[in-house]
This record gives C-alpha cells, sequence and structure tokens, in this order.
C-alpha cells in the first residue's frame, strides 16, 4: 500500500491520479474538477467559500452551494479509500475547508513551473543546451488544456490561464534557444505554427523573422513582417513594436544578426554567450502549444 503522500496528481491536461503505480479512476466530472482544485493548490488550505468560487460561475451558486461542497468531498475521500486508503488520507478537514496534503513536487504543473525557472536559471548564464534539456521536459509534461472537461471558474480559471500562457512563454524560450543554437529550419517550422496559432504576440514573429533570415530565407523573412504589420493594423489598429520594426531594416540592409539574434527579450537576461551556428541536437518539435492555448494573443 502506498505511503500517505504518495498520491501524484496531473492536472496539465485531463485529471490524472495514481497513488504509485496504480492509476486512481475519479468517477464524474465534479469530483475529477474537485479533485484538480486542491491539486492546484497543493500543501495549500482551501476554504469551501474558495471551492464555491471555483465551483460555479459568479452569481450563479446555488444557496445550497457550500453543503454540496462538503458533500462532494466526502464522496471524493470515498473514491479514494476505495483505491487506498492512505491516498483517502491525503485530503483532509482544514478548517474552514480542507486540504491535500501532498508535495508540491506531486503535481505536475508544480513540477512544469520547477522545471521552467530551471531553464530560464540556466539561459541567463549561457547553458543553452542544459536549458533546451530544462525546457522539453516541462513542456513534454503537458497532455491538453489544464483540467480539460472539468468546469473552471473564478480563482481556477484564471489559475488555468495563468499554466497556458506561461507553457506558450516557455515554448517561444525554447525556440529561441533553438535559433540560438542555428537550428533555424526546425525553429521556424515549429514557429510558423505559433505566429498562425497566436498572431498577435510580436516575440512569435521576430523569432520567426530571425530563423528565417538566418537560414538564408530574406524573402521569406521580410514577408513575415509584412504579414505581422497587415494582422496587427487590419485587426488591432496599431504597428509592429520598435523590435520587429528594427528588425524589418536590418533584414533590408542585409546586416548581420549579433550571436545570430537580436537583443534577447527580458525573459532571456543578457544570455548570448556560448551561441553557435551548428545545430543543437535538440528540436522542440511537437512542444508548441495546440491552438487552443494561451488565449490566441
Amino acid at each position: 500500500m502506498a505511503e500517505l503522500g504518495a498520491l501524484d496528481v496531473g492536472v496539465l491536461g485531463p485529471l490524472e491520479v495514481r497513488s504509485g503505480p496504480a492509476r486512481i479512476g475519479i468517477p464524474g466530472r465534479r469530483l475529477k474538477a474537485l479533485l484538480g482544485l486542491f491539486a492546484l493548490r497543493a500543501e495549500r488550505p482551501v476554504t469551501v467559500e474558495q471551492l464555491v468560487d471555483a465551483t460555479w460561475e459568479e452569481g450563479k451558486a446555488p444557496p445550497t452551494a457550500a453543503r454540496t461542497i462538503r458533500s462532494q468531498v466526502a464522496h471524493l475521500r470515498r473514491a479514494l479509500r476505495d483505491h487506498d486508503a492512505n491516498a483517502a488520507d491525503a485530503l483532509r478537514p482544514h478548517p474552514p475547508g480542507y486540504v491535500l496534503g501532498i508535495p508540491k513536487t506531486a503535481v505536475d504543473g508544480f513540477r512544469f513551473e520547477s522545471m521552467v525557472a530551471a531553464g530560464r536559471d540556466a539561459i541567463r548564464s549561457g547553458a543553452y543546451t542544459t536549458a533546451a534539456a530544462e525546457l522539453d521536459c516541462a513542456l513534454a509534461l503537458w497532455r491538453g488544456d489544464v483540467l480539460s472537461g472539468c468546469g473552471l471558474y473564478g480563482w481556477a480559471r484564471a489559475e488555468a490561464t495563468r499554466l497556458a500562457e506561461s507553457r506558450l512563454t516557455a515554448a517561444e524560450d525554447r525556440l529561441e534557444i533553438e535559433v540560438r543554437l542555428g537550428g533555424y529550419r526546425a525553429a521556424a517550422k515549429e514557429l510558423e505554427y505559433l505566429v498562425a496559432c497566436h498572431p498577435y504576440r510580436e516575440r512569435v514573429w521576430e523569432l520567426l523573422m530571425v530563423a528565417l533570415y538566418a537560414d538564408s530565407r530574406r524573402a521569406d523573412a521580410l514577408a513575415a513582417y509584412q504579414k505581422v504589420r497587415k494582422v496587427l493594423g487590419d485587426e488591432l489598429g496599431v504597428d509592429p513594436g520598435p523590435r520587429l520594426t528594427e528588425l524589418e531594416m536590418l533584414v533590408l540592409r542585409n546586416g548581420p544578426l549579433p550571436d545570430g539574434l537580436p537583443d534577447p527579450p527580458a525573459t532571456l537576461g543578457t544570455g548570448g554567450a556560448g551561441t553557435g551556428r551548428a545545430g543543437s541536437g535538440h528540436t522542440p518539435s511537437g512542444h508548441s502549444p495546440p491552438r487552443h492555448q494561451g488565449g490566441g494573443d
């Protein structure tokens, strides 16, 4: 039988629960959503009021909502106990609510954020190959939308949106590393997909232009600029930002890209050491967030 704390919960996709090597099936969308809410706040108490806020749309919670939540928690504990008594003990009362007493490392969402942080530390030190490996592992944890199939509202929806944005930014960081390490063609393929999914993210367009230009596709890089200028102008009524504009001028002049890139964005610190034009050996293929992730902008 698994020891207390051996419960492992996946929230980066449909809810997935394991106790040791055994998968635990949680019956019903409401109980799955409830366990997912506890996992998003692992190690921290969650009040009944917070659970109500995350379970019903604002203003639509019934008068019996608090009682319903307490009943659902009891059902959830029974469902866990049917598989493993110790797993049920991990979810315990903590007035005025409950706490899922498992370490954050037992929740894939927290592991993802830890790996991303390690990857960015490696980027800041110029250890791009190490950073690529950390970000690859982080992005590989995703199986779909956060708690897909579970209705999330209030703070839980905000948390899901935050994680999705972090996923998209991590994918951008990973592709920037690919460009820095000389994997221009592979990066351009991924970036072309990302700009189609997230056409208002100027950083993605910038990376695409750099990858195309560095791969001796100057005309394609200029065409990408014209496309983003049209998208931003037609749909948002704005011009491309100064970074994109400066990059267009550089490409028009057929000028050199220092270290293969313009100055890195703030998320990458001042990095630049260790850049090479030989391929990295790490291709981020398949790690770009799907079209429905990240809010589309």
